[in-house]
């Protein structure tokens, strides 16, 4: 060792003391910051990467606690408690397989013999998280659910996806740009082409009959690339396409074609962004782009796609939620640190319309995991619109023309859809305060209607969001009878075009959602019956608020003319 080593390692052994020293008092970002300066400066250190592991652990980012753990499982494969981090991590993301082979790591790498009591209780704790792990394991693999294929209803007309191509014609035909119709069709193309590219990935027979041996870092496979961009681009244009035919092959084909791709490429697969940051510029300087743009990119699908089939198969939103915000994480990353390089040359992950579609679906998973409560800060600074036009336009020859809705407008749907429901829960935390609760209410009703409109009118979200806004402004005593009867139609005339594409879907198998639409159909019938009978001009549209309620848990009961004479009795100007 040189006397310029010694120093260097005597300077990390100082740091990391003084990161112990901040881990014991819960100070973990600033323990975090102090082993990173020690691996700077003795970067084989494995204790330092696991001590860094545990900051991460304690910071709740679970990838990168994997990392950490990973590199010091690395430098020194009998450290133990490296490999503990690693289960803990992926017991964190509930990825109970890898855990239990972590779990299993750290007992092989513990001495099996004259055991200090420490490292006694140590073997017992990791046989307990072990067993618990399996146990884990097997539970979730026998109520594995199904995707989201599983839930449609059979229908001789298809699926959304096979109507949607059956209607491409008739819309090109009538210049008609905005419709759910591209997104779904333009959607499953993607999905459909990415899936069949995947199934081209396969092992070489060589000369002699032997098959290859299919591991990272060997070149035995063959087939065609670019699947999981394909896939994953499906995802974000339109989630709702997602259909895995058959469970066990389609995961099957998936595992052969994501070992395909790493044997052409170096992604950073089970690892976290830190290890994407650090290591990036200097494979950059070493390889350039032609090389390192590849790698990135299939970072940020693998993750994508790893969240999607963790939520997707096992209901594992918390899994789904890291992959999702430390995908964010990288491409805010790397759209600062490489924002003078020329988009062909990093990559479409760093484009505004991938990360507008990325935030976007961040913020459905976020919702899913955690709802509006505990992450309110968080979803206030992810809710940013884009001010592009909001009108999508044919263009002559064009084949997709649903790529606006896609990637512009759906977009702004959920973002408005999202605020409006904060400011529904802002109302909910306004409780006694009546004034307050009114106008957070309403709020978020006119949030719900701008996000209905960001949706052409055969797209089941236009219909849903209607519905709420009604919900909100009646509830915020702001709903008039012209406003009543106008969501009324809009909702109901979009809920019927839309069942043309979207009958087969979920949320039309859930008979509460659909009992709450028929009454609200008979509510409207009725309301517009009473004032038939009325003297024209009787009943003022604007000023008589509506109070009534149809959704399935009371309601609307058709009453007569003394009904909404008892109404008019509750005059309000908006």
């Amino acid at each position: 060792m040189t006397d310029a080593e010694a120093d260097n390692s005597q300077l990390a052994a100082s740091l990391k003391d003084a990161g112990n020293r901040l881990f014991t008092q819960k100070n973990y970002q600033a323990a975090h910051e102090e082993y990173t300066k020690a691996i700077a400066l003795d970067p084989q250190n494995a204790i330092l990467w696991a001590n860094r592991s545990a900051c991460h652990l304690s910071l709740k980012q679970y990838l990168d606690a994997c990392g950490d753990a990973v590199q010091a499982t690395r430098i020194d494969p009998r450290y133990y408690k490296a490999f503990a981090r690693l289960a803990t991590a992926q017991d964190a993301l509930q990825e109970y397989l890898p855990s239990s082979l972590s779990w299993q790591g750290a007992l092989d790498a513990m001495p099996t013999e004259n055991l200090t009591p420490v490292q006694q209780r140590q073997r017992e704790e990791y046989t307990e998280r072990l067993a618990e792990a399996q146990l884990r394991l097997r539970i979730k693999s026998s109520n594995m659910g199904g995707p989201d294929i599983r839930r449609y209803r059979d229908n001789e007309l298809g699926q959304p996806w096979d109507i949607a191509a059956g209607m491409v014609d008739g819309l090109r035909r009538s210049r008609t740009a905005r419709s759910s119709v591209w997104v779904v069709n333009g959607a499953s193309k993607l999905f459909d082409e990415g899936v069949r590219r995947m199934k081209t990935a396969a092992i070489r027979i060589n000369e002699n009959g032997e098959a290859g041996c299919a591991r990272i870092g060997c070149s035995c496979m063959q087939g065609e690339e670019g699947a999981l961009s394909l896939i994953c681009n499906a995802v974000l244009r339109e989630r709702r396409i997602v259909h895995l035919d058959d469970m066990d092959n389609w995961l099957m084909h998936y595992n052969r074609c994501g070992t395909f791709e790493r044997q052409r490429h170096d992604p950073w697969v089970g690892l976290g962004p830190d290890s994407v940051k650090r290591d990036a510029p200097t494979r950059l300087a070493e390889k350039g782009w032609v090389q390192v743009r590849p790698d990135i990119d299939l970072t940020i699908r693998f993750w994508i796609l790893r969240g999607l089939l963790e939520s997707s198969l096992d209901n594992n939103t918390r899994s789904e939620l890291e992959y999702c915000r430390q995908t964010l994480n990288v491409i805010e990353w790397g759209r600062k640190e490489f924002k003078d390089v020329p988009l062909e040359d990093k990559g479409e992950v760093f484009s505004d319309v991938f990360l507008r579609s990325v935030r976007s679906h961040y913020l459905k998973v976020l919702l899913t995991a955690y709802g509006l409560q505990a992450r309110r800060q968080e979803t206030r600074e992810n809710l940013k619109h884009d001010n592009s036009p909001t009108e999508p336009s044919w263009v002559e020859g064009e084949e997709d023309p649903g790529y606006f809705l896609s990637f512009y407008d759906y977009c702004k749907g959920h973002a408005y859809s999202i605020k409006a429901y904060y400011h529904s829960d802002l109302a909910l935390r306004a409780n006694p305060n009546r004034e307050e609760m009114n106008r957070q209410n309403k709020k978020a009703a006119q949030l719900y209607v701008r996000a209905a409109e960001c949706y052409p009118t055969d797209d089941e979200e236009h219909s849903k969001y209607l519905g709420c806004a009604l919900q909100h402004f009646r509830i915020a005593n702001a709903l008039t009878l012209r406003k009543a009867l106008d969501l009324m139609e809009r909702a109901r005339l979009s809920h019927d075009v839309s069942c043309k594409i979207w009958n087969v879907h979920p949320s039309r198998r859930r008979p509460k959602e659909e009992q709450s639409h028929q009454n609200l159909v008979d509510c409207e019938k009725s309301l517009r019956e009473q004032l038939r009978v009325l003297p024209p001009g009787s009943v003022d549209l604007d000023g008589l608020v509506v109070n009534i309620a149809w959704t399935v848990e009371r309601k609307f009961e058709t009453g007569s003319r003394a009904a909404l004479a008892r109404l008019e009795a509750k005059q309000h100007v908006m």
